[in-house]
């Protein structure tokens, strides 16, 4: 299984997504993906295979206590698009969301 940091991931994720959406889908994703870098911090720069699920719903909580429902919503299925596509590309063997790793 490759290597990938959630941030170099999330980055060429967006690069790759750039030459296929508007400037104003390619924003919203953009947002959502520094939203996601400033609740993961430092964890940001480790292997995708990092986060576990109980990582995924924090960040919803950490959503819902900052921005409205519907953004909220938005900024998490960007994201889950993100892990959704790094599952394909062969970085993880599992969805997050549906892992019952703790830590």
């Amino acid at each position: 299984m490759p290597f990938s940091s959630v941030r170099a991931h999330c980055e060429n994720w967006l690069a790759c997504r750039k030459r296929e959406i508007s400037e104003a889908t390619f924003q919203s994703y953009q947002v959502a993906v520094e939203r996601l870098f400033k609740y993961l911090g430092d964890d940001a720069e480790k292997d995708l295979t990092y986060i576990p699920k109980a990582r995924i719903a924090g960040f919803r909580d950490f959503l819902l206590t900052r921005y409205r429902t519907r953004s909220s919503n938005q900024y998490l299925k960007i994201v889950r698009m993100i892990f959704r596509a790094a599952r394909i590309d062969g970085y993880l063997w599992q969805d997050p969301r549906r892992r019952n790793q703790v830590g």
